[in-house]
């Protein structure tokens, strides 16, 4: 029986730091976004939001190879998608679109990464 009372043998501190930033730099981007903020302010919510995602895909695939966690290339496969859908929107910024399909691709990225930390905080135990 697992003791859940028990420090995990592994210390996830940074990424749950990290889960913590993506969720902060999400909402920024959500409030942007309902308070109809320029173009330019919303690209930069996007901009550091992808930066900070990449950043931390890129940690949690270190932490997968590092301790052989067996379902790695689906979980990487995951990280690819939501990558996409931000990459995605931020050329969509560079086009011509109204302000409603800036909002749509918010909200999807932002439910995107909200189920996707979850997933990892049940996964990782907190």
């Amino acid at each position: 029986m697992i003791d859940r009372n028990e420090s995990p043998s592994v210390d996830n501190s940074d990424l749950y730091a990290e889960h913590r930033k993506c969720i902060e730099l999400a909402d920024d981007l959500n409030a942007a976004l309902i308070e109809g903020r320029s173009k330019t302010d919303v690209q930069d919510q996007v901009h550091r939001l992808l930066a900070i995602v990449t950043s931390h895909f890129h940690h949690e695939e270190e932490s997968f190879a590092r301790y052989g966690y067996l379902d790695g290339p689906r979980h990487c496969e995951r990280h690819s998608e939501i990558l996409t859908k931000c990459q995605q929107f931020a050329d969509k910024l560079n086009e011509s679109v109204p302000p409603a399909v800036w909002t749509e691709y918010g909200s999807l990225i932002g439910r995107m990464l909200e189920d996707h930390l979850e997933e990892d905080q049940v996964m990782f135990g907190n």
